[in-house]
């Protein structure tokens, strides 16, 4: 889990850029006006960081990313994968020079991807054999692009490639190709906006609320008569369900989030019974103190709050950052 203490944040942005104490103060007093009551003075420090340009994440420690993680425009990513399926080199004239691109299926037990090779000591480890189907690979320092509605991994001179690296094994390799989710920075969302995803900081939490849904088939219920009421199955039994809102800050802007379910769980790192502790105030107070700075990809779609007229995001998936993919989308 990556996180920085609000005293950690204030010592980096003095030590970076040289600023006092009142300063920072002023920044983050002008922060919590402005987002009065969005953001928590901790949240206000994030943010005040980020504007600076200060990264507040040592990059040691980094892992990769699973292939499901990967989304289009990341920068510096890396996988291990095993091939699946191996294409022919193709040849083609750039600038009066002949040149060469090689590719590959790479997967892991949570999809599969197309790697592009562009630079030719990688390519070279096709033209030798050594990479087949079933051939583990290492991939570091690589980017994502779109392809036709679908994620591939592109490879160059300063990325790495490693056939066979030791102490590496994928057992099950996942059949689904990855379909396009496009990242966007908060400012740039719009309206009623499908299939994007955003990187940012959880800014602020806010206390979860529970709603009644059935034990058979997972639909909300209506209470009536003192009973709970399935469209489908009548009278059930039922099971209380979160529903979670926080804040999310990318540098560029912050917005209101929502995660239901299993997403919830995630955030919280609770399963349901045991977020129905935190219907008390106190432990909650003190629980969202240890949530507040993680760093969250948030797939999903925008919809307008018809109350506050306001833009929001609703998550499909939600999963803590990698170390890596953060240094990507940062570096």
């Amino acid at each position: 889990m990556l996180k920085v203490g609000f005293d950690e944040i204030i010592r980096k942005i003095k030590e970076e850029k040289k600023l006092t104490d009142i300063e920072i103060q002023v920044k983050i007093d002008k922060k919590l006006n402005d987002l009065s009551g969005l953001i928590s003075k901790e949240g206000a420090a994030h943010i005040v960081a980020n504007e600076l340009g200060i990264k507040l994440f040592d990059k040691a420690g980094m892992e990769k990313v699973k292939i499901n993680e990967l989304l289009i425009g990341m920068r510096r990513v890396g996988i291990n994968g095993k091939v699946t399926s191996v294409f022919s080199i193709n040849q083609f004239t750039k600038e009066g020079k002949e040149k060469k691109v090689a590719s590959f299926i790479a997967g892991d037990e949570t999809g599969r991807v197309r790697v592009v090779l562009w630079d030719e000591k990688h390519i070279n480890e096709i033209e030798n054999g050594n990479i087949k189907t079933d051939v583990i690979v290492k991939i570091d320092n690589a980017y994502v692009r779109d392809s036709n509605g679908f994620k591939e991994l592109h490879l160059n001179g300063n990325s790495s490639l490693v056939v066979n690296p030791e102490g590496v094994v994928i057992d099950n390799v996942s059949d689904v190709k990855l379909s396009n989710i496009f990242r966007k920075k908060i400012n740039e969302l719009k309206e009623r906006e499908n299939n994007v995803s955003i990187l940012g900081t959880l800014v602020q939490l806010f206390q979860p609320r529970f709603f009644e849904v059935c034990q058979q088939c997972g639909k909300k219920t209506l209470f009536e008569n003192g009973n709970y009421n399935c469209s489908e199955h009548g009278i059930v039994g039922v099971v209380s369900t979160p529903v979670l809102n926080f804040v999310i800050d990318d540098g560029s802007g912050v917005i209101r989030g929502v995660a239901f379910r299993d997403n919830a769980n995630k955030i919280l790192k609770m399963d349901a019974n045991t977020i129905l502790g935190l219907k008390d105030q106190l432990k909650f107070d003190d629980y969202r103190l240890t949530i507040e700075g993680n760093q969250y990809i948030l797939n999903g779609r925008t919809t307008k709050n018809e109350i506050y007229g306001t833009t929001e995001f609703v998550a499909n998936s939600i999963e803590e950052v990698n170390p890596e993919v953060l240094m990507g989308e940062l570096g």
